[in-house]
């Protein structure tokens, strides 16, 4: 699934490096200025701003192998934080909706630009959000320290929650991707577990009085 996204990334990097054939030699400025100018995510950009021609090719061949390098600590980043941002703004309903609810509902928060939107949308469409979630899980396991993390309130958290409850944990756990489950036996308040164990934090008491209302 993830090695359709992470062949489009590299794509559009090839693309990029061959519209900039100079690249490797420049320095630190010139390239974050073409950097900006491309179309790759900018999940990619610190390891451009210092990557070498040779490492660059070494890194690719590493991630396509499977092996870890670099450049796959770069895309579990990507990963980790794109399907993120667009998982926390779907509807609960997306899973159930039609093809056509869906392609409407990605059509705002997926661009259309080039062969990367293409194979988010592409997976977005094909896969449930467990067996997506499944897949990044593996992916950035295999990199970093990633503990499996599952965040469980009584009723759905809004999208502005949830950004910051991800925000928080990935200042310790920057390859985190939380799973947001639903206990409807939890009254009020949140439980946030960390490989099986309860994670306990000060900062959770200031999130619990925006989900302590009743459940309805």
């Amino acid at each position: 699934m993830l090695k359709t996204l992470i062949t489009s990334v590299l794509y559009e990097a090839i693309l990029f490096l061959r519209s900039n054939p100079d690249f490797f030699t420049y320095d630190v400025k010139q390239r974050q200025e073409v950097l900006k100018k491309s179309k790759l995510p900018s999940d990619f950009y610190e390891y451009f701003l210092s990557v070498k021609e040779e490492s660059f090719i070494h890194d690719m061949a590493s991630l396509l192998g499977g092996k870890k390098s670099i450049l796959s600590s770069a895309f579990a980043l990507y990963f980790s934080r794109v399907f993120s941002e667009i998982f926390d703004k779907l509807t609960n309903e997306f899973s159930i909706s039609t093809h056509a609810s869906k392609l409407t509902q990605l059509k705002d928060l997926v661009e259309d630009k080039n062969k990367i939107d293409e194979s988010l949308r592409s997976i977005l469409l094909s896969y449930s959000y467990q067996d997506i979630a499944a897949a990044i899980i593996g992916f950035c396991s295999s990199v970093g320290d990633m503990p499996y993390i599952v965040v469980q309130s009584p009723r759905e958290i809004e999208s502005e929650l949830k950004v910051s409850i991800r925000e928080r944990l990935k200042k310790e756990y920057p390859l985190s991707f939380p799973i947001f489950q639903i206990n409807p036996k939890l009254i009020g308040g949140i439980r946030i577990f960390k490989d099986g164990t309860t994670f306990d934090d000060s900062w959770l008491s200031r999130i619990h009085r925006f989900i302590s209302l009743p459940t309805v």
